[in-house]
């Protein structure tokens, strides 16, 4: 064989030896790794938060975690209890694998920081804001609450979305009455939803709905808490049948 056509073999057998080679070592990227090896936010929220929580923090059945407003109340220690330990009486499960779920003490942390980077508190915010949680024996408040007085204010601030009696309104916001949402949503939860509001559902926060109200004035602290309980009042087996009766026998 001339030795050009033995150079030109051996340099195809190269080439070809190096691509078989190539085609098989395995991309670094495309290695398999364990669900509790996995340490970016990204992955850790889209396989775990996105599908109660939205992609992008909203618009899913959950709150929303891009409210600058939430983001402002809560601290990290209870962001972190509820990733971990989840909350009684609703749909968030408890994510720590020590309570049965599929992330890690770090994963926990790298979910909180993640959240707190991603959709951080308005700097427009002022100090002076109501408490997310009352105290940890009593979060909503509700041990001390007015029902009378959130009754009020639900009926100036409220009730044109949600109606007389936490009934709806057809082209309003849904009803409160149903007793089926106190098993869905807790006291802490109901109270969050009153001083954030649902801003990617148009429903205001307490500043808002405590101006429209006739204090003209955003809720404190105990206002909410008031308001909280009337909510709840409305969720019990004939609450609002109740109420009704009551109402008509006043205007009368």
């Amino acid at each position: 064989m001339p030795k050009t056509n033995i150079t030109q073999a051996l340099a195809a057998l190269l080439l070809s030896t190096a691509a078989i080679v190539g085609c098989g070592k395995p991309d670094p990227t495309d290695r398999y790794v364990r669900p509790d090896e996995v340490t970016d936010f990204v992955k850790l929220f889209q396989t775990n938060c996105s599908g109660c929580h939205g992609a992008e923090g909203e618009m899913g059945p959950a709150p929303p975690l891009n409210d600058s407003l939430f983001q402002a109340i809560v601290s990290d220690e209870q962001l972190h209890d509820t990733i971990a330990n989840g909350r009684p009486n609703t749909l968030m499960p408890a994510f720590a694998n020590s309570n049965g779920g599929a992330l890690t003490p770090e994963q926990v942390k790298i979910v909180v920081a993640g959240i707190r980077e991603t959709w951080k508190a308005s700097d427009a915010f002022s100090s002076n804001l109501p408490p997310y949680q009352v105290s940890a024996d009593d979060p909503a408040g509700l041990r001390n609450a007015d029902v009378a007085s959130g009754k009020e204010l639900f009926h100036t601030s409220c009730a044109k979305c949600h109606g007389d009696a936490g009934v709806g309104e057809e082209d309003g916001a849904g009803p409160l009455d149903d007793p089926s949402l106190a098993r869905l949503m807790s006291d802490i939860e109901l109270r969050r939803f009153i001083i954030t509001g649902r801003p990617d559902l148009k429903m205001p926060d307490f500043a808002t709905m405590g101006k429209q109200s006739h204090t003209g004035e955003p809720f404190t602290s105990e206002q909410i808490s008031d308001i909280t309980a009337y909510v709840r009042s409305l969720q019990k087996p004939g609450a609002v049948a109740a109420q009704r009766q009551v109402d008509q026998e006043t205007a009368n």
